[in-house]
């Protein structure tokens, strides 16, 4: 989610912050983009490819933690998974100055919650996702992002439940909105 934030509160000064929202599958990160989106409309998110996803182009899932969890699992071979990471790594290397995150919001559900959404949402090419695979990410994105982690990098955190139901509970709604509007004005 990228988007102005007024720092000096003097609308004269505005910088664009950078902010990562991170989060297991059905964990509710499009939902969190889209209410934060209505809320502050000066904010801009670029949203995941979820319909290149959905149509199998992009079968690694975009993203390196879940493509290392498909590595583990022996989806991709070794020789997929190290042109990958080298991949990500130049990249990264290239594009770091303006990829620099200011922030990272950590929506975090259990692996369970994320599992009975899928089957409510009922997509067919989303049958084939296990529990299991949901768990492994999971285990992943606390060792990453969680509260118990030992980060080397100093990137701030903002952790949400995202086992509430912020989606239609606008009382929840408005309270997640206002975590994150403080979390990017301290940053």
């Amino acid at each position: 989610m990228g988007g102005e934030e007024d720092i000096n509160n003097d609308n004269k000064t505005k910088t664009t912050k950078r902010i990562l929202v991170e989060s297991n599958i059905m964990a509710g990160k499009s939902t969190l983009l889209r209410i934060l989106s209505e809320a502050k409309p000066g904010w801009r998110s670029i949203p995941e490819p979820l319909s290149e996803w959905r149509s199998g182009n992009r079968g690694d899932g975009g993203n390196l933690l879940l493509s290392l969890t498909l590595h583990e699992r022996g989806a991709l071979n070794d020789t997929e998974w190290h042109v990958y990471r080298d991949w990500n790594t130049w990249l990264l290397e290239i594009f770091e100055p303006e990829l620099r995150l200011d922030g990272i919001v950590y929506v975090r559900a259990n692996p369970e919650r994320c599992a009975l959404r899928l089957v409510r949402r009922g997509q067919a090419e989303e049958r084939g996702i296990q529990i299991k695979y949901l768990e492994q990410l999971h285990v992943k994105h606390e060792a990453w992002l969680g509260p118990s982690c030992r980060r080397e990098e100093t990137t701030p955190v903002l952790i949400l439940d995202g086992n509430e139901d912020f989606e239609s509970n606008a009382e929840k709604r408005k309270a997640v909105t206002a975590r994150v509007r403080k979390f990017v004005a301290s940053l």
